[in-house]
Order: C-alpha cells, then structure tokens, then sequence
C-alpha cells in the first residue's frame, strides 16, 4: 500500500532531526518565538519572521493553527505549517498509533502513491514523540483546499503526547507530482526546513511571556 524510498533519502530525513532537535539552525535566520497556550499546556516554538498566521480554529476538543509564507495564501499555499491539539487524548493511545492512523487515511486518498516513512520515537522536551513523512506522491484526482489531481502533498509530522492533550506538529509541502520512491528537490528543501520552527517547547499555562516554566 505505501511506497518505499530510498536508503539515502531516509539518512537524509534522519540528519533533518538531529539538525533541529539540537536547538541550532543550520543557517542564520531571522524568527520569533511564538507562545500559544492549547488546552492543557502553552507551546512554544520559533516562526520565521517571513511567516504570517493564516488561520486558527478551536472547538471543545480540537485546536489548529496554521501559518504560511507571508508569499502566500491560505487558498493557494504550497508550504503550510500548522500545530493540531486534542483535549483530553487517551493516554493508552501512542503517538505511534496517531501516525498509523494518519497514514491510513491517506492512503485511502492516494492508494497507489501514498507515502508512510516512519523515522521513530523520539523525547521532545520531555515528551514521548513519533517522527514521520506522510503524504501523496501524487494526487489522482482533484481535492479539497484547491490540490488539484497530479500534485503532490508531502507532510512532515511530529505526534506528542503532551501532559494531557495531544499534539501534531506538521510541515507540509505541495508541488508536481513525482514518483514516490525518490523525494525531489523541493520534498527534501521542506523538510530540511522544518528545523527553523524547532524546538517546541511545553510550558504552563502560568508561564509569563518569555519564560516556560515546566
């Protein structure tokens, strides 16, 4: 069902994390430390300043906030990063299986070029995380938000299980289509990018502006 890449293109993915869970862009950048609070828990996280807030929605159990190039529009972007919370997730429930579950639903839009490369478990900021690419090499028919058939959506995922709630962190990419057992250039641009909104930190809603206490 889900395609398989290449040995280099999983070293590849695999340096991106280490590259941003040490805290240090690769390049000299310009960002903000942007602070949300999302149910249980405020996130803190760096947004580059050429960057802009596209959209929030929030409901008694689900958050999303979304942001962009400042090139772009939310009807018509093809880099998006966003951050999903869900309030009171159950705790038996991994981030492993989030992921599975997200893949799943994607293969059914795609089933013939879904993508699912599980990059592993990981601790962020103290918290149990899952690592993966998910997405559609390409689309074979027209979708939703403006995805026509043909075209490609990559996305880079991270599941955290928080102190209460559950989160996504997610980078995503749209461009031509391509075949999935090889990330083109710009796949692999936008994923190396993912770096520059890193780290995320969990802090107390308490927390003043500029602190994250625990």
């Amino acid at each position: 069902m889900f395609k398989k890449i290449t040995l280099a293109a999983l070293v590849f993915i695999a340096s991106t994390f280490s590259a941003f869970a040490a805290d240090e862009p690769t390049e000299p950048q310009n960002f903000i430390v942007a602070e949300i609070p999302i149910y249980s828990q405020k996130l803190r996280f760096k947004l580059p300043t050429d960057w802009q807030h596209a959209h929030t929605s929030q409901n008694e159990k689900s958050y999303l906030i979304e942001f962009i190039p400042k090139d772009e529009t939310l009807e018509n972007w093809t880099n998006l990063f966003s951050i999903q919370g869900f309030k009171d997730f159950n705790p038996a429930v991994r981030p492993l299986d989030v992921a599975n579950n997200v893949a799943k639903n994607f293969a059914k839009t795609c089933p013939d070029t879904a993508i699912y490369t599980k990059i592993g478990e990981r601790v962020l900021n103290g918290y149990d995380a899952f690592l993966a690419i998910i997405g559609c090499s390409v689309m074979p028919q027209d979708h939703a938000s403006n995805l026509k058939k043909g075209m490609s959506e990559i996305s880079y995922y991270v599941f955290i299980k928080g102190k209460n709630d559950l989160y996504f962190a997610q980078k995503s990419i749209r461009g031509v289509g391509f075949t999935p057992e090889k990330f083109p250039d710009f796949v692999e641009k936008s994923i190396s990018e993912m770096k520059n909104f890193f780290p995320i930190e969990f802090c107390s809603l308490d927390s003043v502006k500029g602190r994250c206490e625990k």
